[in-house]
């Protein structure tokens, strides 16, 4: 997690090393500490197959988002194999993962908020995580470098 809060404060979105990770959760992990929509499809086409895929395209996850024209044909094989079957002759496949900090005091300082869209064929879904984020303000500066407003008396 530190690593996580690490590099959103450092560029504003996770590292592309970070997927993995986040991969890694179990869906009582994903379901415990937000909400996931149709089955978990969400994390397991925008968060887990995308894990499997080159760098340059863990990079897009983050950044613009993936879109099944702008992978390689070997990781469009590999969603293929991964992924369950679909009918058409082009398979349908976008994914994006955003994330920003969030104040809530009432639940001990800052949240990282996070969603996770894909689309699979037909099968359209998103789920989303809120994950404590000590040291992150909701301006994602540490807050060290938060800018702090006093009153004047």
């Amino acid at each position: 997690m530190e690593h996580l809060i690490e590099s959103i404060r450092q560029t504003g979105r996770p590292a592309p090393r970070e997927l993995p990770y986040l991969a890694k959760l179990t869906g009582a992990q994903i379901q415990g500490n937000g909400y996931a929509e149709g089955h978990l499809d969400a994390w397991a086409y925008g968060v887990r197959a995308p894990a499997r895929l080159s760098p340059a395209s863990q990079a897009r996850l983050f950044q613009d988002g993936l879109d099944w024209k702008q992978l390689s044909p070997p990781e469009q094989e590999l969603l293929l194999r991964l992924l369950p079957p679909q009918g058409g002759a082009v398979p349908q496949y976008t994914a994006s993962f955003t994330s920003r900090p969030e104040s809530a005091p009432s639940q001990g300082g800052t949240l990282l908020q996070t969603s996770v869209r894909a689309q699979w064929g037909e099968v359209k879904s998103e789920a989303g995580l809120q994950l404590p984020a000590p040291g992150l303000t909701a301006t994602g500066l540490p807050r060290s470098e938060a800018l702090v407003v006093r009153k004047l008396e």
